[in-house]
């Protein structure tokens, strides 16, 4: 009974005819069977990084698509029930992980310290939350495999290689970048993409983006005007192309991992890579 009456509130708010046809977006669903099917052969060959000396590459791109994968199947189901707004919020995820492998990539000949350092990072994190459910009293004994003095003596590994990586590209070429203490490569997560070549990707989408995610004003009321009550209703059209800036963000994020896999790790889709610009304006065309 419930799920009926959420159905009939979708439809008289026309997000269901939007889901419907979101649903039927073969842009989407070609790019992200391209994306499945190389996360799934970086899993499988995930060996074949060590013969070619790129092991840490291969296991940073892995990590990569496979959450990724996953939070795109997961918008995809939302927007089939005619939410565009929650997809939103993990596009901007699925954006930050293409801007992860895009500055592993643009780190060049230092692009395997740089994904090792992004592996390792696991650890400081799981330091830090350690920490933080001890001080609540509902740490566990252990950590996994990993006593306290390990994880801290792991976190100042990570420390000093990220500082290390930090301090040689700053002598290289004469940049001091911000530097962000927690975040896995010592720089917020606008100079990253920066530093990837993706500032019109930062621009257009992820920074837009990241107002649906954080507490706001904005973000309380934009997309929820029939949650709230502060519209008498909402406009099918002004929804359907709110979806469609997401889904157009999610065939160009997933582009992106897959082109950048390509070249770090040089592994593509079987059937080749697709013609992303056609798709992109097909899906306009569909307006």
């Amino acid at each position: 009974m419930g799920s009926d009456t959420s159905d009939q509130s979708a439809e008289s708010s026309g997000r269901w005819r939007m889901g419907v046809w979101m649903a039927e977006a073969p842009e989407l669903e070609e790019v992200m069977g391209c994306h499945r099917e190389v996360a799934d052969a970086v899993r499988r060959n995930l060996s074949g990084g060590i013969a070619q000396g790129k092991i840490n590459r291969w296991g940073a791109t892995h990590a990569v698509l496979a959450r990724s994968s996953k939070y795109a199947r997961a918008a995809k189901l939302l927007l089939n029930k005619g939410h565009w707004e929650a997809p939103g919020a993990l596009a901007r995820t699925i954006f930050e992980d293409a801007a992860v492998l895009a500055y592993i990539h643009s780190r060049a000949d230092q692009a395997e310290e740089f994904a090792l350092l992004y592996l390792k990072s696991d650890f400081s994190d799981r330091f830090r939350l350690w920490k933080c459910l001890k001080r609540r009293g509902i740490a566990p004994r252990t950590n996994g495999k990993y006593s306290e003095s390990d994880l801290e003596t792991l976190d100042n590994n990570v420390r000093a290689l990220r500082e290390k990586l930090r301090q040689r590209k700053s002598d290289a070429d004469g940049t001091d970048l911000s530097f962000h203490g927690n975040s896995w490569n010592g720089l917020g997560i606008r100079d990253t993409f920066t530093e990837g070549n993706l500032e019109e990707m930062y621009a257009d989408y992820y920074a837009p983006l990241c107002t649906l995610v954080h507490a706001s004003p904005f973000a309380h009321s934009f997309g929820f005007q029939d949650e709230l009550k502060l519209d008498d209703s909402v406009d099918p059209v002004h929804e359907r192309k709110h979806a469609l800036w997401v889904v157009d963000g999610l065939v160009r994020a997933l582009g992106v991992q897959l082109m950048v896999a390509k070249e770090l790790i040089g592994v593509t889709p079987k059937t080749g890579m697709p013609d992303f610009e056609a798709l992109l304006k097909q899906l306009r065309d569909t307006e």
